[in-house]
């Protein structure tokens, strides 16, 4: 999608459809609007209350108006909320550029709010699905261009946000490739990808031997009962202007994870392809944190890896050795994330990191302490 900002006013775009936000008990917005919009007001057909969507035609466009609630409530988190229910009628609509009027105060954080809920709503994974045949088949239209209208000049917030969101956007297509397609080698190059396409990001990929030869026992164990080779891969960025401290990164990436020995219950494990999106997320954050310049010393690790049960596997009661000379008892071939990490945790540091964030996935006993609802 491309997003984008302008000056003129949202009536002015040639975007489609023009979406307003109206606050609860307030007047202002709707001084310079139609007065179809105004008589949608009065019928109750649209609302001030938040996430509230009413829909008229004015002047060749659709007009969205959605409501904000009350101005005191309004954040950026709900401001995305707002966009990402405006992106989802915009769908329904079949509409290809969207206008949003920014609220009158101008908010800078309101406008990449707006961006970024519009951008990560629009998100669709369908790598593994054939083509749509035609317009027949019912399928909305994606979104092609986002444009925000602001009295002042926002572009650098709006492109800013539209990448933050395009990054996040990057790490779900990652944590949705099958196990099959992203394997650990698979992951590795696609940061080194990343590092041809982005100036100061630099990637290295090691393979089984690699991890060996650095004395990385814990995560070589995990690795072991796979037939995939596994991927150290470690991202560096650092900027000129950069001073200390150096920050680290470091992302679990079990590609596939069946428990190993100590295997998991056979339902939902489709959905333990998902245990590499601590990596996902430091990949792309790393990507984004490149692409926007920030001026810090940057250090990643990434340990991606197959947790498998084969006559290789880790065995409950084995004894490991990890890269920092400690042994480790292994009762549960399951608490794989944990051997891998210290390991990696250990290589960051080894590489000069001095303030690290460590992503992984929750271990499944988090529902059994909080259920399904966080």
């Amino acid at each position: 999608m491309q997003a984008s900002s302008t000056t003129e006013p949202a009536s002015a775009t040639d975007a489609d459809t023009v979406v307003l936000g109206l606050f609860d008990g307030s007047e202002t917005g709707l001084q310079a609007t139609p007065p179809e919009v105004a008589e949608l007001l009065s019928s109750g057909e649209a609302r001030r209350s938040f996430k509230a969507l009413g829909l008229t035609h004015a002047a060749g466009k659709r007009r969205l108006v959605v409501g904000l609630g009350k101005r005191g409530d309004f954040t950026a988190e709900r401001a995305r909320v707002a966009a990402a229910v405006v992106r989802d009628r915009a769908r329904e609509l079949s509409t290809e550029t969207l206008c949003w009027e920014l609220p009158a105060d101008g908010d800078p954080e309101v406008a990449a709010a707006l961006v970024e809920g519009t951008i990560l709503a629009d998100y669709r994974f369908d790598r593994h699905k054939s083509a749509p045949s035609g317009e027949s088949d019912g399928q909305a239209k994606s979104l092609e261009r986002l444009i925000v209208s602001s009295s002042t000049d926002i572009a650098d917030t709006v492109a800013q946000a539209a990448l933050v969101a395009e990054a996040v956007n990057g790490a779900r297509d990652l944590q949705n490739r099958p196990g099959n397609d992203l394997t650990p080698t698979a992951l590795g190059e696609y940061a080194q990808t990343l590092a041809n396409e982005i100036d100061g990001l630099s990637v290295e990929v090691e393979g089984r031997d690699g991890i060996a030869s650095r004395g990385m026992g814990a995560f070589a164990a995990v690795a072991q009962g796979s037939e995939q080779e596994p991927a150290l891969i470690t991202l560096r960025y650092e900027h000129p202007q950069a001073r200390s401290p150096v920050l680290g990164f470091v992302g679990k990436a079990v590609t596939f994870d069946s428990g190993g020995i100590s295997l998991k219950p056979g339902a939902k494990m489709a959905e333990m392809k998902f245990d590499m999106s601590g990596g996902a997320a430091v990949i792309e954050a790393v990507a984004a944190i490149a692409r926007l310049g920030l001026a810090v010393k940057l250090i990643a690790v990434v340990g991606a890896t197959e947790n498998l049960p084969s006559g290789r596997s880790i065995k409950p009661g084995d004894i490991v050795t990890a890269s920092n000379g400690k042994t480790i008892e292994v009762n549960n071939t399951d608490a794989e994330g944990r051997l891998v990490l210290a390991d990696c945790l250990c290589h960051a540091v080894s590489l000069g990191a001095e303030r690290i964030v460590d992503l992984a996935t929750l271990t499944g006993a988090v529902i059994v302490a909080l259920g399904s609802t966080y």
